[in-house]
């Protein structure tokens, strides 16, 4: 009896020398997969990390994107709005164009119209610009003298006893000169330097007695 419990007192601690020699021949290997996926864990945390931070560079990125498109979004709509207004103007301006050159082509007209109708003045000599003639005190119409120089020649035919022609030569600035006399019946002429303008006549004369007044200018050659 005391054999058997030797026995079994053998067998149990071989089983436990086995079961010991079979967990440290595991360990070893067991601990090398643990460290090799500590440092797999770690690698892959360090890899978590950067792409973390990447998520959040691109997400700020992003949100510099959106608001850059916000801003052109406006600006567009800014120039949209813009573009309309100038369009307008553009409208409006070809609008003022076109009356001014309807304008232009009537006035070119108008220059073309006057310039046939304006008389021809012959330089270096006098020109006639007008006649007068009348029996009586009278104020004439008006008469344009072109250039500085001008003379009057005046003709006068009486029966009074006291025959006189009076001329006084008066400007539209207004101005009003010395009369032209003749006091006798026949021709008298009187020349004037207060050209160019607009000039009228106011004649008076001597009862019984008619008149002839011939206007003309000097143009240089």
């Amino acid at each position: 009896m005391q054999i058997g419990k030797e026995v079994v007192g053998v067998i149990i601690g071989a089983l436990v020398v086995g079961v010991l020699v079979g967990y440290f021949g595991l360990a070893g290997p067991l601990a090398g997969q643990v460290s090799q996926l500590q440092s797999q864990v770690s690698s892959l945390q360090s890899q978590l990390t950067v792409a973390q931070n990447l998520v959040t560079t691109l997400q700020t990125e992003k949100t510099s994107l959106l608001s850059q498109i916000t801003n052109l979004t406006s600006r567009v709509s800014t120039l949209t709005s813009d573009k309309e207004a100038l369009q307008l103007q553009i409208s409006q301006l070809n609008s003022q164009i076109s009356q001014l050159n309807s304008r232009v082509t009537q006035l070119t007209a108008k220059i073309a119209e006057l310039n046939a109708s304006l008389p021809y003045y012959s330089r270096g000599t006098w020109n006639v610009i007008t006649t007068f003639s009348g029996s009586g005190s009278a104020k004439t119409s008006s008469f344009v003298i072109p250039h500085e120089q001008y003379r009057i020649t005046a003709t006068l035919s009486s029966r009074s006893t006291a025959p006189y022609l009076s001329i006084s030569v008066h400007g539209l600035r207004p101005v009003s000169y010395d009369n032209m006399w003749v006091d006798n019946p026949g021709t008298d002429v009187s020349h004037f330097y207060n050209g160019p303008g607009e000039f009228y006549l106011d004649v008076s004369v001597s009862l019984d007695s008619t008149w002839q007044i011939r206007v003309e200018a000097w143009i240089p050659p």
